[in-house]
């Protein structure tokens, strides 16, 4: 039986279950069209060959069989320099692409820029067909390494050379740009890119959405960067509905920024859910990266859910995704990182919070940190030195914290940081400055929409506010502390809210 007709049959076969599982959003009439060829004489083969060659690697990879994409795509490569530049580029990216999945940064990385580098310069216009997916999947694999600020220059050299052309693939591009520029904290850029990215993307129909699933990953969680999490929630939600039944390894990237989403906005049993599927798909496919950062968000999740007598377990748990990470390999041990530490600070090991989130976000000044995360780790290490009892480092973390927080402008980083300071001013017992900084920062996190963080604060402040306003001020914030608490299953909460007006403190309220 020819060859071309059993490789045929098999991609028909994968994309068949794909599409039908997936709604039938992805269309087989390029694969018959490949049928209708055949093979040339000779040991080179024919366009139409290795565009159902790739085709064939792109089911594999949606399938899950990541091994079997890129043994199929090294033989497509194996002969690369005699394909037509539009096939040899395509080749390239999928290649890269198999290799990022797999967790294999340096290959994809170099498999990507091997192929870059025989572009023309000045770039053409057009571009040449592949050039938009191939920059792309170089800039996503920097993006996961933490490196992006290395191929930025390309990304939007590429990007701008398609500006306005409406192609899909080149949206796509746009969109990791725009992203790409919230991630390193280049603000004035990213935030306007994102919201015009976000514009298009929302005007596009699914089918063509699902052509660019990472790109409704990349606006949610730019979105949830820059404290938009409605916006957030809508694409993500988005990204998981036009990949349903298919591509599995695109929604892998959806369900964590949905689980962080819930956490930060008190969907703590939904965001349990999003971590434990996020886990799943993470496992189905090998990535052993993302399986770890799944199982640390997962327990980041129960640190608030559970009881303070589960802390052991919790800590336990964490640390066992933190070591299924790569250490110091971009985003997902970065990710894990910062919420270990906050686990371990929670868990009173506040040496443990400092080394991992100075370990991990490269030491004094995080340079290894995400730009719009540092308030917020800052602001931890501030409290976690004061447990220490290095008082220095704390005012010092704190100050910075502050600082970054206001260049960077977001609401809820202002609110991480004045709660860093009412901790250190309610060590120093200045109530009065503590209580206002505690009532800010709740009322912060509260328009923000995290109720947890707004209830965890409205405790932490409550016998400053009880020594600056009197104990009948401290228990109504104990108790809008509980409600709130109440509401969205924040079990460590309530414990904190019973322990701080247990009866034999002076908080209670005379029998």
């Amino acid at each position: 039986m020819p060859t071309r007709f059993l490789m045929g049959l098999l991609v028909r076969t994968l994309f068949a279950d794909w599409a039908a599982a997936s709604g039938g959003v992805l269309m087989l009439d390029d694969l018959h069209r490949c049928d209708e060829e055949s093979l040339p004489d000779g040991d080179r083969a024919a366009p139409s060959h290795v565009t159902l060659m790739l085709d064939c690697c792109r089911a594999l990879t949606a399938a899950g069989r990541l091994e079997d994409a890129r043994d199929l795509v090294h033989e497509v490569l194996s002969d690369g320099s005699r394909l037509p530049e539009d096939l040899r580029l395509n080749a390239y990216a999928v290649c890269a692409d198999v290799e990022r999945l797999l967790g294999r940064y340096d290959e994809a990385e170099a498999v990507a820029q091997v192929a870059l580098e025989t572009l023309p310069r000045p770039l053409p216009d057009p571009l040449p067909a592949g050039a938009s997916d191939l920059a792309f999947k170089y800039g996503l694999v920097h993006m996961l390494r933490g490196t992006y600020r290395q191929a930025r220059a390309l990304v939007r050299e590429v990007a701008g050379a398609a500006d306005g052309t409406g192609d899909v693939a080149r949206l796509g591009l746009q969109t990791l740009s725009a992203f790409g520029d919230v991630y390193i904290g280049k603000m004035d850029t990213g935030m306007p890119e994102v919201a015009r990215c976000a514009r298009l993307v929302d005007g596009l129909p699914d089918a063509a959405a699902a052509r660019i699933p990472e790109a409704l990953a990349m606006i949610g969680c730019a979105e949830i960067y820059l404290e938009r999490f409605a916006d957030a929630f809508r694409h993500l939600r988005r990204g998981l509905r036009v990949t349903s039944g298919g591509a599995q390894h695109m929604a892998m990237h959806h369900f964590p920024g949905l689980s962080f989403l819930g956490q930060w906005t008190g969907r703590l049993d939904q965001a349990r859910q999003w971590a434990l599927e996020a886990e799943r798909l993470a496992r189905s496919i090998g990535a052993d990266d993302a399986v770890g950062l799944a199982i640390t968000m997962r327990a980041a999740v129960l640190i608030w859910a559970r009881s303070r007598r589960d802390a052991a377990e919790i800590v336990a748990l964490a640390e066992e995704g933190m070591r299924g990470t790569s250490p110091g390999q971009g985003w997902w041990a970065g990710a894990a990182a910062v919420q270990l530490g906050q686990i371990r600070l929670m868990s009173r090991d506040a040496h443990g919070c400092v080394r991992i989130l100075l370990e991990e976000g490269g030491g004094e000044g995080l340079p290894l940190a995400q730009p719009q995360l540092r308030p917020e780790i800052m602001a931890t290490l501030s409290t976690a030195a004061l447990r220490c009892g290095d008082r220095d480092a704390a005012r010092r973390w704190a100050g910075d914290a502050e600082t970054v927080a206001e260049q960077l402008g977001l609401p809820v980083q202002r609110s991480n940081a004045r709660r860093a300071w009412a901790v250190l001013h309610l060590a120093d017992g200045e109530h009065a400055a503590a209580a206002k900084l505690f009532e800010e920062s709740a009322e912060g996190f509260r328009r923000a929409g995290m109720p947890v963080q707004h209830a965890w604060t409205l405790v932490l402040g409550a016998r400053s506010v009880a020594a600056a306003k009197g104990p009948e001020a401290a228990l109504s914030w104990l108790d809008s502390a509980v409600s709130v608490s109440r509401s969205c299953g924040a079990v460590r909460v309530r414990e904190e809210a019973a322990r701080v007006r247990a009866p034999s403190r002076p908080l209670s309220r005379p029998a």
